[in-house]
């Protein structure tokens, strides 16, 4: 994978994470909380996305992954699109120093259950980006079992986006 493809995902995933957070910021508490149809709470998703980010970073970084974040810690979507901002902040960093090479070359590391993987530093950014594109389609399908409107989040919607503000 080439950098400039990674640093296209990395900020398609940003991006739709941000977008799915300005909706669920409109939400009251109480529906930010509410549990639907047994999935559990637009709260719950969100965290695991956000979390899930953090232990990647951690992974990327080489430093230990941790056990995640909690939900209870992010009882407002406020202080949740902090925590994203500055994860997001993060991974920016990191990947702005990260060559074609670095992508090819392997990453180690252990799943939450203890398993040893390795996989192409690259080959992680599309693992993450797909995973992300998962947790924000069932926090999107809670939205919709809430009542509210949907969001686009596709990675079409992003590349006109960013062609219009191109000028192209």
């Amino acid at each position: 994978m080439a950098r400039d493809e990674a640093l296209e995902l990395l900020r398609y995933d940003d991006w739709a994470t941000a977008r799915l957070l300005a909706v669920a910021a409109r939400l009251t508490p109480a529906r930010y909380d509410q549990a639907v149809a047994g999935v559990g709470s637009l709260r719950a998703a969100l965290v695991r996305l956000v979390s899930a980010r953090v232990t990647w970073l951690a992974r990327w970084t080489g430093r230990p992954a941790g056990v995640g974040l909690f939900a209870a810690a992010y009882s407002d979507v406020p202080r949740l699109r902090e925590r994203w901002a500055a994860v997001s902040a993060g991974i920016g960093a990191h990947f702005a120093a990260v060559d074609d090479a670095a992508l090819a070359a392997p990453l180690s590391y252990r799943t939450r259950s203890g398993r040893e993987v390795t996989l192409p530093l690259g080959r992680t950014v599309q693992h993450v980006v797909n995973q992300g594109t998962a947790w924000r389609g069932q926090a999107t399908l809670l939205l919709r079992q809430l009542g509210e409107r949907g969001v686009h989040l596709d990675l079409a919607t992003f590349l006109r986006e960013r062609a219009r503000a191109a000028g192209r």
